[in-house]
């Protein structure tokens, strides 16, 4: 018995005096408040996949709810549209049905959007590609992509018609962890 604890001792000496130099970054960086790599740890890379449909659309902001296999981007989605384009940004408020609920963060958004009629003038194809960063909550500090996709049928002269049944998006992305730790406010 008497030999295990010496052993244990030794062997717990052994890492303090030679696993650590005066020249280690970690200590330093940290000392620094910097993010160093013996702090990063891997992406980790989640692919999700879900439907936004529209709750409601006014002139200068629609709101919509994606729901998704992935709760850090499933919430409501408000979107804003640039006056001279289609572009714009949005914020998503994740686990909430509407912006007013609590939710588990926010996300800061920044899309761009392409809208390809058909020849049969009674279709559109509407692709939205986003990128987005986690701000508030349980997503702060993690970044995600999203294409948003909607292939419309119907009159086009009443586009877009929420009450279409083809007037909604499907949604596919990718959301990544931060590299290394998120400072808190």
């Amino acid at each position: 018995m008497k030999r295990s604890k010496f052993m244990l001792l030794v062997i717990g000496a052994a890492i303090i005096f030679f696993g650590y130099t005066k020249d280690d970054s970690l200590a330093a960086d940290l000392q620094n408040d910097l993010e160093t790599p013996s702090l990063n740890y891997a992406k980790v890379k989640r692919t999700f996949k879900g439907k936004s449909t529209p709750v409601e659309m006014t002139a200068e902001i629609n709101k919509w709810y994606d729901a998704t296999d992935d709760w850090r981007v499933t919430g409501t989605t408000i979107w804003v549209t640039a006056a001279d384009g289609f572009y714009g940004t949005g914020e998503l408020f994740v686990d909430a049905r509407n912006p007013d609920d609590e939710n588990r963060g926010k996300w800061e958004m920044k899309w761009v959007g392409k809208i390809t009629f058909g020849e049969d003038g009674r279709s559109a194809l509407v692709v939205a590609t986003v990128d987005g960063k986690g701000v508030e909550g349980k997503v702060k500090g993690m970044i995600a992509t999203w294409i948003y996709t909607m292939n419309y049928v119907g009159d086009l002269s009443k586009f877009p018609d929420p009450t279409n049944p083809t007037f909604f998006y499907t949604v596919e992305g990718n959301v990544e962890k931060p590299k290394g730790p998120v400072k808190k406010d």
